[in-house]
């Protein structure tokens, strides 16, 4: 596969720092030959469902991957910032698109505290417009 690089963040899956969750899904679509986060934003449900006929995993899960993807291919963020959108409760750009910029800072900042990893949130404001910003462009776009 290309690697494709876009403001100096790779595309290229770091299956290691997937969640344990997706250790199955990660295993499976290396197999598979899936290397980069664009092959994964292009699976529709008809190919995930293949996939999960070859052992793949679930369903759940390669549309969480798929959601990463689009994720960090959309609004060219790092893998682990669309893994804290997702886990936070943020299930499609849609879905950040309609946030306000505090709004997703709470979410972000209370997950890192029920992970109790200790960190300071690492969404700021202006990161978060800057998301959300990009987010709205996105659904507009994907709209017509």
């Amino acid at each position: 596969m290309n690697k494709k690089s876009f403001s100096g963040i790779s595309n290229q899956i770091n299956f290691s720092k997937l969640s344990k969750a997706f250790r199955k899904e990660s295993r499976q679509l290396q197999l598979q030959g899936f290397s980069s986060w664009e092959s994964i934003k292009e699976l529709n449900d008809v190919e995930i469902s293949n996939l999960i006929k070859l052992g793949c995993g679930s369903i759940r899960n390669l549309k969480c991957l798929r959601c990463i993807a689009i994720f960090i291919c959309e609004l060219e963020i790092l893998q682990e910032e669309a893994s804290l959108l997702l886990h936070s409760g943020i299930p499609s750009i849609n879905a950040l698109a309609s946030l306000m910029p505090q709004e997703l800072i709470n979410k972000t900042a209370r997950l890192e505290i029920i992970l109790g990893t200790g960190r300071r949130n690492n969404v700021n404001l202006a990161k978060a417009s800057i998301w959300i910003k990009k987010a709205k462009i996105y659904s507009k776009i994907h709209l017509k």
